[in-house]
């Protein structure tokens, strides 16, 4: 569990998660910020989550989705999702 002095991405206000919680792929997620406030569509993401259950990780690392994995560290556009 992480500690509330060291926030990470996924509490971050526009954090979006993009798999399910029982995916090989659920630490992975966008920001609403990169994708000009839209979500990625869900027929997408289910496509890249049964390649990298086959084991190709190459769509993941397609820039323009801006899929990333849930970091410990916030950015200069961090928005806490649960204000203290």
């Amino acid at each position: 569990m992480h500690d509330e002095s060291h926030p990470h991405c996924a509490d971050c206000l526009h954090f979006v998660l993009a798999f399910h919680t029982n995916s090989p792929l659920a630490d992975w997620g966008y920001c609403l910020l990169q994708t000009g406030g839209e979500e990625l569509p869900r027929e997408r993401l289910r496509e890249i989550e049964e390649k990298a259950q086959q084991g190709d990780l190459q769509e993941l690392q397609i820039k323009e989705l801006g899929l990333f994995e849930v970091l410990e560290q916030t950015c200069d556009k961090f928005e806490h999702f649960y204000p203290f």
